[in-house]
């Protein structure tokens, strides 16, 4: 739908343009969670974000080990349910 030799056009798209970056300028001041995976039962099984609290799974078969349980810390670096940063807690990354 073109109006006026595409104001309408420059015009929904420099919204659209505004639009975007508001929402990037918006994201950037949100503050980083910081958390760290915490061993939940203990037995290095389950990983749990100490931010949101949600357990994860370590080892689905055989038997669970701290060897295990540092692959998965190394490879999760961010919680997927919370977005936290897992770099060791509130102090961090300041």
């Amino acid at each position: 739908m073109m109006f006026l030799g595409g104001f309408l056009i420059g015009f929904i798209i420099g919204i659209d343009v505004i639009a975007v970056i508001a929402c990037v300028m918006a994201a950037g001041d949100t503050p980083v969670k910081h958390g760290k995976w915490l061993n939940f039962y203990g037995n290095y099984t389950t990983a749990e974000c100490d931010v949101c609290g949600e357990c994860f799974e370590v080892t689905f078969e055989g038997e669970s080990n701290k060897m295990l349980f540092d692959a998965f810390r190394q490879s999760y670096r961010y919680c997927p349910t919370c977005g936290a940063k897992m770099d060791g807690g509130e102090n961090n990354g300041t």
